[in-house]
């Protein structure tokens, strides 16, 4: 009779600046979502142990870039493998300092494996990261401000500009000071990741996080990836 190896499922966490995200990785996908913002969680972490509380894991993996999260993370999962540049990883790091380099970007990076040995990478969040993975060597990259935080300015610095609280769509050019400001905003976050593309010259190209679908029509071949950071969570978790 032949031997089944059954695999039980992974929980996979996403921290960031703005939102945890939490995953059950079973059968080469998410198979279940939950979200809820950082600042709740580091209030109320038993929130995440409630939304988990009917799952089974074998394994947690944590990419995690606040690091009041990761102190609690670590005293709820002890067992979990965080990301970091000094883990086994199934790419090579070059970069001067890689203990500053952000768990999301290394997640990202091992994830991108999936489509290519090269590629660029276009992270939408609080901030706006594009970084270079060449022959499964991760390059560096750039990052600038986000959307909100370029209309959290703008809307600091000056009396009489309306804030902005989301970006949905644009309208170029604006018929109104709220549609001026959006696609201002946008388009100044689309230059300087088309010009970094440039730079990098990359086939492919890979976006996540949010505003995904509206960058996509200005970046070509772009593939979005919403998934991304658990993918490359999950691709990390697998070699340690």
């Amino acid at each position: 009779m032949q031997n089944i190896e059954l695999k039980m499922a992974d929980l996979l966490i996403d921290v960031g600046n703005s939102f945890v995200k939490a995953a059950i990785w079973e059968k080469g996908k998410v198979c279940s979502l939950f979200k809820l913002s950082t600042l709740t969680f580091l209030k109320h972490p038993e929130l995440l142990i409630e939304k988990l509380k009917n799952f089974h894991w074998e394994r947690v993996g944590i990419s995690s870039v606040v690091k009041e999260a990761t102190d609690i993370l670590r005293k709820l999962f002890p067992d979990a493998v965080f990301v970091s540049a000094d883990l086994e990883l199934p790419i090579k790091i070059e970069y001067d300092t890689p203990r500053t380099l952000g768990a999301d970007r290394i997640a990202n990076a091992c994830g991108g494996l999936e489509f290519e040995r090269s590629f660029a990478i276009v992270s939408v969040g609080t901030a706006v990261v594009v970084d270079l993975v060449e022959n499964q060597t991760f390059k560096g990259g750039i990052i600038f401000p986000g959307l909100e935080i370029m209309a959290e300015t703008l809307s600091l610095k000056t009396s009489q500009l309306p804030k902005i609280n989301e970006i949905k769509e644009i309208q170029i050019p604006g018929k109104s000071t709220k549609e001026c400001i959006e696609s201002g905003i946008f388009l100044a976050v689309v230059g300087g990741i088309k010009e970094a593309l440039n730079t990098y010259n990359m086939d492919t190209v890979l976006i996540t996080g949010g505003n995904s679908n509206i960058l996509k029509t200005f970046i070509k071949n772009s593939i979005i990836v919403s998934d991304l950071t658990f993918k490359g969570i999950k691709k990390i978790l697998d070699e340690n």
